[in-house]
């Protein structure tokens, strides 16, 4: 059975999102107990097909890994290239930018709503007084609004090295600054500072943490894709992967606890939704700075 067909996918995304986020299936502060990732393919993409389904999960996940290996030796390959123009061509048109931006557009953003009730729930028991706030790496600034919301905000301010991005979300009534979450040289101090789906770009995590701590004296908000130590993850995690935007590998949950705990910051509490993206997990970091 095939299932490398971009609608397959996309319409896989919707079905894990809707699986995920309504609270059924999450992990709260104990990553041993995660679900196999095998078994969550299986019984996403097919179902209650007639045969056995331990077959079935486990000749998927088979599936997934051989192709993804695949993936990832080819771009393994095409990084050791020396002509670096032509192999970045290559990647984009392997990559598939039109099927990314595909995904954005329909998928994500249908995907942000369900989250940020998740989100609002993982809040509820904390009671963030927070009258103003920051959201590192704001992008267009469509999910820095819902933040806004999130947290009944008169305004919320939003640092995006994209300038293009950043003009976007200062269109939408976000308060801009230019700047790099791995650099920021602007000094203010925020209530809440934000970091949605947006640390997996950062080359170094502890760096980036350090520097968003020192934004603020309150509570620090993260939230981003997670791996677990497993083989289908050690692939999809890695910043060769094919279908990866990020240049940077996808970091556990493990990871970004021990940088929090590096910056001393406290942490407050940690929720896990396993396979809530296509690849990997997502995972709700706050803390105290």
């Amino acid at each position: 059975m095939s299932i490398s067909h971009p609608q397959h996918i996309l319409g896989t995304s919707v079905a894990l999102t809707s699986r995920f986020f309504d609270g059924k299936m999450r992990q709260e502060d104990t990553p041993d107990q995660v679900s196999k990732s095998g078994d969550l393919i299986g019984s996403a993409r097919l179902g209650s097909a007639g045969k056995d389904s331990s077959h079935i999960h486990f000749a998927v996940f088979a599936t997934e890994a051989k192709k993804s290996l695949a993936l990832y030796l080819i771009s393994i390959i095409m990084k050791a290239g020396k002509k670096r123009i032509i192999q970045g061509e290559i990647l984009n048109l392997i990559r598939g930018q039109w099927l990314y931006s595909l995904f954005k557009v329909q998928i994500h953003y249908q995907k942000v709503d369900k989250e940020i009730n998740a989100l609002r729930e993982f809040l509820a028991p904390h009671g963030i007084p927070a009258k103003s706030a920051i959201d590192i790496g704001c992008g267009d600034g469509r999910v820095t609004l819902r933040l806004k919301e999130l947290f009944e905000l008169d305004c919320i301010w939003g640092l995006d090295l994209n300038k293009n991005l950043l003009g976007l979300a200062h269109k939408r009534g976000v308060k801009p600054i230019h700047g790099d979450m791995n650099c920021i040289t602007f000094e203010g101090k925020f209530d809440l500072v934000i970091c949605y789906g947006a640390l997996h770009h950062s080359d170094n995590i502890k760096v980036a943490i350090s520097n968003m701590k020192k934004l603020t004296s309150g509570y620090l908000l993260i939230v981003d894709n997670t791996i677990r130590r497993i083989f289908f993850h050690s692939i999809t995690g890695s910043k060769h992967f094919i279908f990866e935007s990020s240049p940077y590998r996808i970091r556990s949950r493990e990871e970004i606890l021990n940088s929090l705990m590096e910056n001393d910051c406290r942490v407050l509490s940690v929720r896990t939704y396993p396979n809530a993206c296509i690849w990997h997990d997502r995972t709700f970091f706050l803390a105290k700075a």
